[in-house]
């Protein structure tokens, strides 16, 4: 099972939700002593229950109801979010004309950019600052990751594409292949996948801004070194866009946590700026793939 630490419910008071599992009282835990609850929800029978749909979690061998409808099973999260995102990706076809940066609605503009300030200065209100100021800092993760982004992966993708040219595949597809993966990753897709995985999100979103930085200097030297041609990047264009549509949306919503009452509605409804992140994204690959279309 997973042990996970739960607020004590008031005694004598109705059952509550934590984490998708709803808790009755007297099922406590925390750092003064009381002891864990062991949470199996998503192991044998309950997890069986858990595929067919059945809205139950097991605490200390006591099945209980959840009537949260995300929370249920953590792998509905990624799974509504996936099939939304392939939804997205069909319907960018048909509706182009709607989506595309040259749509009288402007969506570059009144969805995309925004988007991106909301996704942003949401995950500025809920994390914790001193965990992303500790993210700013871990100097062997940030090497680390730009070491797989700038050199590990390109390398690979040259040897894939080196044996697809061989195979007879078109020259432009594996030219597209090789930009493509000296390219570091967005930083909003980086942060919601991180998100949905349960990774270290102030991590993510530290390495995501760096290595687009360093992307401004590193992108077009590799691409004159694997491909032997030129590029032209307007850095200071690339680092004003980082800074109002990232850095200044992050950095205000960890301004705000300094008022208690924004801070508290932040951590309380957690759960539900995620879901929007989600949902904001999902958008966003929609217009963009109306201009790639």
């Amino acid at each position: 099972g997973r042990m996970l630490k739960l607020v004590e419910a008031s005694e004598g008071g109705s059952a509550i939700d934590v984490q998708g599992i709803s808790i009755v009282p007297g099922d406590q835990v925390g750092e003064d002593g009381s002891q864990e609850v062991d949470v199996v929800a998503q192991t044998g029978a309950a997890q069986d229950l858990a595929g067919a749909g059945s809205e139950c979690g097991e605490v200390n061998g006591v099945v209980h109801t959840s009537s949260t409808a995300f929370g249920r099973c953590r792998s509905l999260q990624r799974q509504w979010f996936l099939c939304c995102m392939m939804v997205a990706i069909v319907l960018a076809f048909p509706l182009r004309d709607i989506g595309g940066d040259s749509s009288i609605l402007m969506p570059k503009y009144t969805l995309k950019l925004p988007g991106v300030i909301m996704i942003f200065l949401s995950q500025g209100l809920c994390l914790d600052p001193t965990a992303v100021t500790k993210a700013f800092t871990q100097f062997h993760i940030i090497i680390y990751v730009s070491i797989f982004v700038f050199v590990v992966y390109p390398a690979v993708v040259m040897i894939i594409t080196t044996l697809l040219e061989s195979m007879g595949y078109s020259k432009y597809f594996c030219t597209g292949m090789i930009v493509t993966s000296v390219m570091p990753t967005t930083t909003a897709m980086s942060t919601i996948l991180t998100t949905m995985s349960g990774g270290r999100v102030p991590v993510a979103v530290a390495n995501a801004t760096l290595n687009n930085l360093m992307g401004i200097v590193c992108t077009p030297a590799l691409v004159m070194l694997l491909l032997s041609g030129t590029v032209s990047v307007d850095f200071g264009k690339v680092a004003i866009k980082l800074t109002y549509s990232i850095l200044v949306p992050f950095f205000c919503g960890q301004a705000l946590r300094s008022i208690a009452i924004i801070k508290d509605f932040a951590v309380k409804n957690k759960p539900k700026f995620s879901i929007f992140n989600h949902a904001v994204l999902v958008v966003i690959i929609f217009c963009s793939f109306c201009n790639i279309y």
